[in-house]
């Protein structure tokens, strides 16, 4: 969230969670995201004003608004320190998030473009 959320004002509850927009993270339109798996487990949706499939997009997103996002560690606390915005834990149980690598189909078999992709994917394993 953006620094001076209403949300920061109290202790971070599940229906306080609930009670705002939301930016989502989806890779594709036809799967839902680890945040939306863990609400249906426990019975509970909430809100999606903006559904992106890229996060690199999130923090502006937040900047100068009341949305709320629901990132991996990592990128929310990377987000934070660039962008001026407030980290918190989630008030419910998430799995691991899965992170995908989006491209064109026409750069399949682009040698370059493949040395790229097997190049993201070591450092993710490392980090």
């Amino acid at each position: 969230t953006r620094t001076n959320h209403p949300i920061r004002d109290n202790k971070i509850t599940l229906n306080s969670y609930l009670s705002y927009d939301h930016v989502a993270v989806h890779p594709s339109e036809e799967a839902d995201s680890s945040v939306d798996k863990a609400l249906k487990l426990i019975g509970k949706t909430r809100r999606v004003a903006i559904k992106t499939p890229y996060s690199l997009l999130v923090n502006l997103m937040l900047n100068k608004s009341n949305l709320v996002a629901t990132l991996p560690k990592r990128n929310a606390i990377h987000f934070s320190k660039q962008s001026d915005l407030s980290t918190a834990i989630v008030p419910f149980k998430i799995s691991n998030f899965h992170i995908h690598l989006l491209w064109d189909k026409r750069f399949n078999n682009d040698p370059a473009h493949a040395w790229m992709r097997a190049s993201i994917e070591n450092i993710s394993r490392i980090v």
